[in-house]
């Protein structure tokens, strides 16, 4: 399946209007407002679905990107179209409305070959220039395909120690919408940050929609915290194993009907994120399911028992059916150290 990453040297490739390639990433000309610069991606086979990852460093204060994007079918392309904004002020981060796209998922009517990717950065109101790292690109056939791979088991029987935190025990306002930054949160705090969930949710908060599980301004903060951050689309369990031996917790969207998910903490759902932690030793799915209210061990104060709490099992083929049959499937937000530039 197409996957593109635009970094380092690469940026190199853009056709420029005031911005600056530079081994970091992409930045302004020195004296330049604003600035954009326009990619056109390797075809890598056909796709009807993509989504969107933007890695930059902290935002100067009023500076933003706008990202746009376009796709090519036979041998016409099709108009820019938008697709989000990010920066450091009151409105931002915002998607944008406009045909084929879903908040964060693109979702073409017809299949195409290319995509194009455009981005307009300008300067903050200090007359500070962002620096936007890294900016990834997965895409999909529709229906996406599931894979039979033969699972990692060198990664079962192996857990890791995610801090457990429960998205119910905040104010009434966010407790029932905030499984997103909930999830981010756990990692970042996996990882040696620790952010409030209300923190994280006013930081990812869709100010078009007023929601908090956009997956791309998510790992967008992920990114700016330090994380090398991507939203992935995977076929099959076998990505999440490695994503667990190599010691990284995985965010994943799932969806499920009434029933369908034993030991879950909600009946069902169309459309839920919590942690995968890793995997027992036969294989059933470690979770960090920030749905449950915490348990008592997960709680301050005296302990009078062991009813389970946010740190769960989930019997492996059930979580596979309810994170890779539904629409969309497969969605990972894979959270890591960024090496070396």
């Amino acid at each position: 399946m197409p996957f593109w990453e635009i970094e380092g040297a690469s940026w190199r490739a853009a056709e420029h209007a005031g911005t600056l390639p530079t081994p970091r990433g992409l930045s302004l000309v020195g004296g330049v407002s604003r600035g954009s610069c326009g990619l056109t991606l390797p075809a890598r086979g056909r796709f009807a679905r993509a989504v969107v990852s933007l890695e930059a460093d902290p935002w100067p204060p009023g500076s933003g990107a706008r990202l746009l994007f376009r796709v090519r079918r036979a041998e016409e392309w099709s108009a820019w179209r938008p697709l989000a904004i990010y920066g450091e002020a009151s409105e931002f981060p915002r998607s944008e409305e406009a045909p084929e796209v879903e908040d964060d998922l693109i979702a073409l009517e017809e299949s195409a070959e290319q995509f194009g990717l455009r981005v307009e950065v300008e300067r903050g109101s200090g007359g500070g220039a962002p620096l936007l790292r890294r900016v990834a690109v997965d895409a999909w056939p529709s229906p996406p395909p599931v894979e039979e791979s033969a699972p990692l088991r060198e990664a079962w029987g192996r857990s890791l120690s995610v801090p457990p935190r429960s998205q119910r025990v905040e104010e009434a306002s966010l407790r029932d919408v905030v499984c997103a930054p909930t999830s981010l949160g756990m990692v970042l705090a996996y990882h040696g940050d620790e952010v409030p969930t209300a923190t994280l949710a006013a930081w990812v908060r869709d100010r078009r929609r007023g929601i908090y599980g956009n997956w791309s301004f998510n790992v967008a903060v992920a990114a700016e915290r330090g994380l090398r951050a991507t939203v992935r689309r995977f076929a099959s369990l076998r990505p999440l194993e490695e994503e667990i031996r190599a010691g990284r917790p995985v965010v994943v969207s799932h969806r499920f009907a009434a029933g369908a998910l034993r030991g879950s903490p909600l009946p069902g759902t169309e459309g839920h994120l919590l942690v995968v932690a890793g995997f027992t030793a036969a294989g059933d799915v470690v979770v960090a399911d920030p749905a449950a209210p915490p348990a008592e061990q997960e709680r301050p104060g005296p302990r009078s028992g062991d009813e389970p709490g946010v740190l769960r099992v989930y019997e492996r083929e059930a979580f596979r059916r309810s994170w890779l049959d539904g629409r969309p499937s497969g969605i990972a937000w894979t959270l890591g150290p960024r090496g070396p530039v």
